[in-house]
């Protein structure tokens, strides 16, 4: 049986630790808010993304009976990500937005 070198396996621990602590200190945010039709009743059901460049595009997440939508964990980043609002497949606004602290709270989206 074959032994590995120490050296190889203290470099290997050691990239293995630090890769778990530079995924542990990315910083997140919370974002949400509220959509509302012109006359400001709540809209529930509709489908809300977030989407960036580089991030991605996040998971659906779907405003309740009171129109209110939240994204958790979302990277913050100095740049802009961009907010989707579906009803079905129709895309009914995009807007943008920059999630740079830890809690972000978005002017209702009328449509």
């Amino acid at each position: 049986m074959k032994t590995f070198p120490s050296r190889i396996i203290f470099v290997c621990a050691a990239l293995c630790l630090f890769l778990c602590n530079a995924n542990a200190q990315v910083p997140t945010a919370n974002v949400g808010g509220v959509v509302l039709n012109q006359q400001q009743i709540p809209m529930p059901g509709l489908t809300v993304y977030l989407v960036h460049p580089i991030v991605g595009r996040s998971y659906p997440c779907y405003t309740d009976n009171l129109g209110r939508y939240v994204f958790y964990n979302v990277p913050i980043r100095p740049d802009t990500y961009y907010i989707e609002v579906y009803w079905g497949k129709q895309l009914y606004y995009r807007g943008t937005l920059v999630v740079a602290v830890n809690n972000v709270v978005l002017p209702p989206i009328y449509l």
